[in-house]
């Protein structure tokens, strides 16, 4: 089984898309396992 890591873009945050994109990747067959919410810093972006 291979996995895959998605991001979502801030926009996608602020517009309350994230349940709609999930559903997408649902409706496609893929199973969702995990969501982990957080705002990275600059630092954590940097490594």
């Amino acid at each position: 089984m291979e996995e895959t890591l998605v991001l979502l873009k801030p926009d996608c945050l602020e517009g309350r898309k994230c349940g709609e994109v999930l559903k997408r990747f649902e409706e496609a067959g893929f199973d969702v396992f995990g969501v982990k919410m957080m705002r990275l810093s600059d630092e954590i972006l940097r490594e």
